[in-house]
């Protein structure tokens, strides 16, 4: 599951979104590595406020992009692809098999394949995957202290992306699915 992650993700960038995303961290890292308040890529926004929630994943972009070019976005795209897709096989619950899980990691990668572009929608990805891991490893070792680093994973990647406010929603489902279970 994971190398038909890498597999898909090793491709060329052709997004024009991605480009703004790293003319975006250039001039971050040009002018103090923090995002401007006002949309200085604008012609005719450029008295307003801009909200760059992702600044972070900018910097990130730029720097591989400054460093490896066009093939170093391409493998930071599979690496990320591959390591949400490794934690999502490796998210299981104790006596059911592993094959179930490999199918529906697999259903859930053909289904998110159009999201797998240098965007922070990756990301996003990525710390979903990251956070039903931590879940599910704190469930299984009945460990609070595990379910609590899940905030540390959520300040982190809202740096890079803005389904911070997923976590809300996994949290509540897992809620929901505990008073279920009782």
């Amino acid at each position: 599951l994971v190398g038909l992650a890498l597999l898909f993700c090793f491709a060329q960038i052709s997004e024009s979104r991605t480009l703004v995303h790293i003319r975006s961290g250039e001039y971050m890292a040009s002018h103090g590595f923090l995002p401007p308040s006002k949309d200085v890529f604008s012609c005719t926004a450029t008295d307003r406020t801009w909200v760059n929630l992702g600044w972070l994943f900018d910097l990130l972009t730029a720097g591989v992009h400054s460093a490896m070019g066009g093939v170093g976005l391409s493998i930071l795209q599979g690496v990320l692809a591959g390591i949400t897709f490794g934690l999502i096989a490796h998210t299981y619950r104790a006596g059911i098999r592993t094959w179930w899980g490999s199918i529906c990691a697999a259903l859930a990668l053909l289904a998110c394949y159009p999201q797998f572009t240098v965007q922070p929608e990756l990301v996003t990805l990525l710390g979903v995957g990251g956070l039903l891991w931590l879940l599910q490893r704190a469930e299984e070792r009945a460990d609070v202290s595990l379910g609590c680093s899940s905030d540390a994973v959520v300040w982190l990647y809202s740096q890079f992306a803005t389904g911070a406010f997923l976590r809300w929603m996994l949290l509540l489902g897992q809620a929901l699915g505990e008073a279920l279970e009782q």
